[in-house]
């Protein structure tokens, strides 16, 4: 059995923030977050992994429990501070799942192939921690380009869905693709790379899209695929 020491958070962590677009969207990058993070991909490697729903291009499966507790234990204050929420405030959370990416590029459905939002609540925080090195590219973020949104809330999720759906039905689905680069419909504004203990922390807003590497990133194994730890905060 696993004890609390085997998913510890390196206590001498620094935040590097880095702002991205026009609307300036703040973006927080923890290097080194864990003591012993070969211990997960391990753990990953000996569990099943199942689709999880149609927005995820791959697999999933469940973290263990007592890495979720440390996890949450330490970037709810780090998010409160550097997002400037209140303290007094009621706060939910998903459960944490590895993720594979496993999709090929002609397998990718509608949603998959353009830069998504987890959710256009603007207190919802994504926190993924990659398990896997710079040769799998990492995450980029994106401007839409007839409505000039790079965050996407409530007050502007009627008018981007809308937008999308009309150049959509004038012009087309886009092609069977990963979103890499620039295109007619998105502007990439910036890049966070993957790097092996790295987590990043961003509003679930913000319009992103995996950054992968072809010819590696479609991958089953844990032990050389695009192995990520993907959760989400809510802050109410």
């Amino acid at each position: 059995m696993n004890n609390v020491d085997d998913f510890s958070i390196n206590k001498n962590i620094s935040i590097n923030i880095q702002n991205v677009g026009l609307e300036k969207e703040k973006i927080l990058i923890i290097d080194n977050f864990l003591n012993n993070p070969k211990l997960l991909v391990n753990m990953a490697a000996h569990q099943p992994f199942i689709p999880y729903h149609t927005q995820y291009p791959g697999v999933k499966s469940l973290a263990p429990v007592e890495y979720t507790r440390q996890l949450f234990g330490t970037v709810v204050p780090i998010i409160k501070k550097h997002y400037q929420l209140p303290q007094q405030c009621t706060i939910e959370h998903t459960k944490c799942l590895f993720s594979l990416i496993t999709h090929k590029e002609d397998d990718l459905n509608l949603f998959q192939r353009a830069p998504h939002r987890d959710s256009s609540y603007e207190y919802q925080f994504a926190i993924l921690l990659y398990l896997c090195g710079p040769e799998h590219g990492g995450t980029s973020f994106y401007r839409h380009n007839l409505t000039h949104f790079e965050t996407i809330t409530r007050a502007r999720s009627a008018t981007y869905d809308q937008t999308y759906d009309d150049d959509v039905k004038q012009h087309g689905e886009p092609e069977p693709r990963y979103q890499l680069d620039s295109d007619r419909r998105y502007s990439k504004i910036g890049e966070i790379n993957a790097c092996f203990n790295r987590l990043v922390i961003y509003r679930s807003c913000l319009l992103h899209s995996p950054y992968i590497n072809l010819q590696k990133s479609i991958d089953t194994n844990p032990h050389t695929g695009r192995l990520t730890l993907n959760s989400f905060l809510a802050f109410m």
